[in-house]
């Protein structure tokens, strides 16, 4: 199934970027997307070989897993197509999923459910008509893990990246020039010192929009994904990052909250 499913990945990607070709920038956007998609079943692995939840499943289960992991955005490179024409009404979960449905070999609730919602709020997942009518329990239990396991492995994929110095267009797709400002707003700091994910709406400045990545860690499910951020250095690096768009407004209590804040929660083995 994973080979299957690393041809699906290739197959999907090499014909946007035929669509894509009047354009370089959007033609690195889609190549940094399909190897994104290979960071996060790198990352994923490393979760699923260090959580307890995975380590007594069959090896078929966790080779489902990693299909789930690089098929998550099987659907992103058609929304990329669609936003370089300036249509972004494009949900690439929901239309990953409903395409994955669409062939026998994935075509699985374990696959599709988890990939429909990866990108949303969690809760949308768990008000799903689809996920509340399981009535396995050992089912439903499964499929919640794989969906912390894509969004724990999403974030922390996405956070190596944008610690990269080397991937500028990184930085500009998540910083957008005209956010400019290096102060954070008061209603995104009260967010994070509260311990919430920064609502997008909220975003108004660059340094908003830092403290927002930096949110995603109190919405990470798994200690080993913690283990894994911290290998990498990625709590360092994020903060070196805010503190430089900070430049002479450095906030040390947001600072001194994520620091706190990742060092209580990772257990240490």
């Amino acid at each position: 199934m994973l080979a299957e499913a690393k041809d699906l990945l290739k197959k999907t990607y090499l014909p946007a970027q035929e669509k894509l070709s009047t354009s370089r920038n959007w033609q690195m956007f889609a190549e940094e997307k399909y190897i994104h998609s290979l960071q996060v079943l790198g990352a994923g692995n490393y979760i699923l070989q260090h959580e307890d939840f995975f380590l007594n499943k069959s090896p078929e289960f966790i080779e489902l897993a990693k299909t789930v992991l690089i098929l998550h955005d099987i659907a992103r490179f058609e929304e990329i197509v669609l936003r370089s024409q300036n249509i972004y009404n494009y949900d690439h979960g929901v239309e990953g999923a409903k395409m994955l449905e669409r062939i026998p070999l994935f075509n699985n609730i374990l696959i599709t459910l988890p990939i429909k919602h990866h990108g949303h709020m969690i809760e949308d997942f768990y008000n799903d008509d689809a996920f509340k009518n399981i009535d396995d329990l050992k089912q439903k239990e499964d499929v919640k893990n794989l969906i912390f396991l894509v969004r724990d492995a999403d974030k922390i994929a996405n956070f190596n990246q944008l610690c990269n110095p080397h991937f500028h267009e990184w930085h500009k797709y998540f910083f957008p020039e005209k956010d400019t400002s290096p102060q954070v707003t008061p209603v995104v700091k009260e967010a994070f010192l509260q311990e919430t994910v920064v609502p997008r709406p909220d975003i108004t400045t660059k340094a908003d929009r830092m403290v927002s990545l930096l949110s995603w860690f109190y919405d990470i499910n798994y200690n080993a994904s913690l283990e894994f951020c911290r290998k990498l250095k990625i709590d360092i690096k994020m903060i070196n990052i805010l503190k430089s768009m900070m430049q002479d407004n450095i906030d040390n209590e947001i600072i001194n909250k994520m620091t706190t804040w990742i060092e209580k929660n990772t257990i240490h083995r």
